[in-house]
């Protein structure tokens, strides 16, 4: 017989709804029931059983199978019908047997038989009970793994703000740093022409032709500076739609902006893009943060490592229906473990410059998932070679 005080240690949350129309069975079945159940509601007929479980849903339901009215064969339909999943134990007379099949088409958990057997009955009742508390147990593991990765999902998303906050913050003063050096010059030249008014002045030189000849040398200065702020302004705005466009359309002017920056840092570039004017169509100016974003990196890779000759190759080449990409340096190769995890957002800062870290895993974020293209990292000679595979424009 089933131990009465280990069933009613683990029943004490089931919920128990009996349905029988022998008044005297559900008197002495509810007395019984209440001894381990802790709620335990006693019915007359199909219909109550019907009502009551509407009400309130139980976790367990015995029915007798032949009552007026409403069967419980009926009312396990309704039931079913609305959606209730609890376990279903049929009490069943002698000439009973002809419902049976539809007891089991309801999935019918266990079936007592009159007179009832006590012992038999709690030994059904604890089977039952073993599969509902196995159910709530997987219920509330589930609700804890869902808690678990929607706080995963979050704290991914607000690292991957913070990076992204980061990647801003380091775009900004490269740009900033790019702008000073374009600008530079010009200012330069602006304050070569300003001190030069006083001498022209002393020495009579100050006439119309002087004075037309140095405002044009000045207004072409500043109209370089103008065009130089709008360039880098369209640069880094946002796309929102996916152009059609040539690879040259989006390499030249990112070479125009790193242009006197790179040239000042003793960096060479060299194209060869016999291929560039094959068409794409994405988003343009991500693949310009995508080509900025790695030339940078090659750059940090040149000053930290010392290189006194420091070259980027591009390359360009058309296979099938994709293009490839290449950005090429010679700033030291790397170990076999360092370019597995390259593009990853927590990589060693050890082995790789932080900001730079965050630029490679935000330029593979882009490829992949903006671009609908791949990118590969590997060493080649004395550096390394990323890859980037692009889809043509069909």
């Amino acid at each position: 017989m089933a131990n009465i005080t280990d069933l009613t240690n683990k029943s004490h949350e089931i919920s128990v709804l009996c349905v029988d129309d022998d008044t005297l069975i559900c008197e002495n079945l509810g007395r019984i029931l209440q001894g381990v159940f802790s709620k335990v509601k006693v019915v007359s007929s199909g219909v109550e059983g019907m009502n009551a479980f509407g009400k309130e849903p139980y976790d367990i339901v015995l029915a007798d199978i032949i009552m007026p009215k409403m069967t419980g064969i009926e009312m396990v339909k309704k039931i079913r019908e609305a959606g209730g999943e609890c376990a279903v134990v049929f009490l069943s007379g002698s000439d009973d047997s002809e419902h049976l099949l539809e007891a089991i088409d309801l999935h019918a958990d266990g079936f007592i038989t009159k007179p009832l057997d006590v012992e038999k009955m709690f030994e059904t009742l604890s089977k039952i009970i073993d599969g509902i508390n196995s159910r709530m147990l997987a219920l509330q593991y589930g609700r804890e793994l869902e808690d678990r990765v929607i706080f995963e999902m979050q704290k991914n998303i607000e690292q991957t703000r913070i990076m992204l906050q980061q990647s801003r913050l380091a775009q900004i003063g490269e740009m900033i740093t790019a702008i000073s050096h374009l600008w530079k010059e010009p200012l330069c030249a602006i304050n070569q022409l300003v001190q030069d008014i006083p001498d022209a002045f002393k020495y009579n030189e100050l006439n119309e032709e002087y004075i037309n000849r140095n405002v044009e040398k000045v207004a072409c200065q500043i109209d370089y500076l103008t065009h130089t702020i709008d360039d880098f302004t369209n640069f880094f705005k946002a796309n929102k739609t996916a152009e059609h466009f040539t690879f040259h359309e989006v390499l030249d002017p990112v070479l125009t902006l790193v242009e006197k920056d790179f040239k000042l840092s003793g960096i060479t570039i060299q194209a060869h893009l016999t291929e560039g004017k094959v068409p794409l169509y994405t988003f343009k100016n991500e693949l310009k943060q995508v080509i900025m974003n790695l030339l940078q990196y090659a750059k940090q890779e040149f000053a930290r490592n010392g290189v006194e000759s420091p070259l980027i190759t591009l390359s360009l080449r058309e296979e099938g229906e994709s293009l490839y990409f290449s950005v090429k340096y010679n700033g030291g190769s790397k170990s076999s473990e360092a370019l597995e995890s390259i593009f990853e957002y927590d990589f060693d800062e050890q082995l790789q410059p932080p900001l730079g870290h965050i630029g490679l895993y935000l330029t593979k974020k882009i490829v992949n998932n903006n671009l609908g293209g791949d990118i590969v990292a590997g060493n080649d000679r004395d550096g390394v070679i990323f890859v980037i595979r692009l889809n043509k424009e069909k």
